[in-house]
This record gives structure tokens, sequence and C-alpha cells, in this order.
């Protein structure tokens, strides 16, 4: 019983963990297209 409760962790962090990326990649995505529109300046500010 131990054996299943363990993969059922390991199953749920993995599903975790691509909906993380997913996320991720989402935010990503927005802000480059956000970077297109101004034209490729960042605002000045707490960027990098």
């Amino acid at each position: 019983m131990k054996k299943r409760k363990v993969k059922d962790f390991i199953a749920l962090d993995a599903q975790k963990l691509v909906r993380d990326c997913e996320e991720y990649l989402e935010e990503e995505k927005a802000l480059e297209l956000d970077l297109k529109e101004r034209g490729g300046n960042y605002p000045k500010g707490n960027y990098r």
C-alpha cells in the first residue's frame, strides 16, 4: 500500500510541475508579445 501512495504523490508532483511549466511559458509568451508591442523597449524600473 505504501508503494501506491508514493507513486500517487510522485504522479501529482509531476502533474504540478507540468502545470507550473505551462504557466511559466504562457507568461513568457505574454511578456514577449508585450515587448514586441512596445517596440522592443523595456520600461525603466525593476526590469533586467
